[in-house]
């Protein structure tokens, strides 16, 4: 952000509105990658008590039962509020019921690094060559290197001439269960910049 200055500078606009239309109908939002693949964000409660009962010929019940403690999909009452409450008391203990609903701007972004890294690994695929991938290195033979840089700055060329954000955010609107508007992208000052480089990857 230092150096090449805002790219969307209403993130949390977008992160509130994915919290907004999260429902027990639409508790994991999808949406369609260019190359076909679905990506997903998913609203969640963590640490909801489950009582489990399971048919048991050892004990005079004829079942046994426990508790555990697990995460569920966010449920939403009629009222659109979370069906488990805050807290739940199991024997003396009280936990802690989290809600998470936030995230979708970050899922986003994770789902356009996926693409292209699937186009990355793909085009040396192709090829027959091995590649191995590790968070953001690229391991490759000497001789895939130029086929790899090319791939990369192709993809990113294609990322800057499309409007694939607010794509995804009209997907999710469109499938929402709630009369849904996606919020409009606002880009601020970040410079759109194609040049040539080896900082990127290195061989």
């Amino acid at each position: 952000v230092r150096v090449y200055g805002e790219s969307v500078v209403n993130i949390d606009t977008i992160a509130q509105w994915g919290a907004t239309i999260a429902r027990s109908e639409y508790s994991t939002m999808r949406w369609t990658m260019p190359d076909g693949m679905i990506a997903s964000h998913k609203a969640y409660q963590s640490g909801v008590a489950v009582e489990n009962y399971v048919a048991s010929a050892s004990h005079k019940a004829g079942y046994s039962h426990t508790i555990e403690l697990t995460d569920l999909p966010y449920e939403t009452t009629r009222t659109g509020k979370p069906l488990y409450a805050k807290e739940m008391v199991i024997g003396k203990t009280t936990h802690k019921v989290k809600t998470h609903l936030r995230g979708l701007f970050a899922d986003i972004l994770h789902s356009v690094d996926a693409y292209v890294l699937r186009r990355m690994v793909q085009a040396i695929r192709d090829t027959g060559m091995p590649i191995l991938v590790k968070h953001d290195n690229f391991y490759v033979h000497p001789s895939s290197y130029p086929l790899l840089m090319a791939t990369a700055k192709e993809v990113f060329k294609e990322l800057l001439a499309s409007d694939l954000l607010s794509d995804i955010l009209n997907e999710i609107a469109a499938h929402s269960h709630v009369p849904a508007v996606a919020p409009e992208i606002i880009y601020g000052d970040a410079e759109d910049r194609i040049e040539e480089s080896n900082l990127f990857l290195l061989p």
